[in-house]
């Protein structure tokens, strides 16, 4: 949830600051929360893996981008 809120917060600066022109955070604070936005992964992975650089790496039974796929889990076809 923490990791959530942080990728929230970091979202809105990075359009705040892509809006306006803010002396105080100025290029070096933008930049920060690029950085952050970056490091962030999907939904944390779930808690099925591990974040590592913006990429989840998940637990031996889990896939898909945020490790939300258990891999025993029969897929549906729908329309």
């Amino acid at each position: 949830m923490l990791m959530d809120e942080c990728g929230s917060l970091a979202a809105r600066n990075l359009s705040t600051s892509a809006n306006h022109t803010n002396e105080e955070n100025g290029p070096a604070g933008s930049v920060l929360v690029e950085e952050i936005a970056e490091l962030l992964c999907l939904n944390d992975c779930l808690f099925n893996g591990r974040c590592v650089n913006g990429s989840c790496v998940c637990n031996k039974d889990y896939t898909a981008e945020d490790c939300s796929a258990s891999i025993y889990q029969i897929p549906t076809i729908m329309r």
